[in-house]
């Protein structure tokens, strides 16, 4: 009986010590969506004020705040006007910031700017990330193009350029009254 509530007694004071060492959802930061949307409003302004760095500076916001990742880079791209080109740019800065974060960072990047997508397929090839528009845990959907099943590397031939078929009935000879 003794040693009953000895073993009951250190399971509660362990039970307490390891509870005291869980953080919880305040102690963890996890950022709301009204910090990220600030966050991505100062990055604004100092993209604004300096757009040579724009670079620099959205890898800096996402190293210090990789959960805002999605706001600060469409917040780069809206800020610094992007160019297709300039997109890439600001997802592989965002990317090699947080590199756990690039999928959520190339999906955010073409929802600002869907015209840069084959940019972003070709940041994603070079680095060998995979394609983003693929389904997460899945791989590479689809054949490649110019392989077997996959789009020709040629365009395809427009049937309408090629002159049309002229079928002629036969000649009609015996005709029953």
């Amino acid at each position: 009986m003794k040693y009953h509530h000895v073993a009951t007694s250190l399971l509660f004071s362990l039970a307490i010590c390891l509870q005291a060492e869980t953080p919880t959802a305040t102690e963890k930061k996890i950022p709301t969506p009204d910090l990220c949307l600030d966050l991505g409003e100062q990055l604004k302004e100092r993209i604004t004020a300096e757009p040579e760095r724009v670079l620099e500076f959205t890898s800096d916001a996402i190293k210090s705040n990789p959960a805002c990742s999605c706001e600060l880079t469409k917040a780069a791209i809206l800020a610094s006007n992007a160019d297709r080109k300039t997109v890439a740019a600001i997802v592989e800065a965002a990317i090699l910031a947080h590199a756990e974060s690039y999928r959520i960072i190339a999906h955010c990047a073409l929802a600002q700017a869907p015209d840069a997508t084959s940019e972003i397929q070709a940041l994603f090839n070079r680095m060998k990330l995979g394609n983003p528009l693929d389904f997460p845990g899945i791989g590479n959907v689809g054949p490649t193009p110019g392989g077997q099943g996959g789009n020709p590397l040629l365009p395809p031939l427009n049937p309408m350029s090629l002159p049309p078929k002229v079928i002629a009935p036969p000649p009609v000879t015996v005709v029953n009254p």
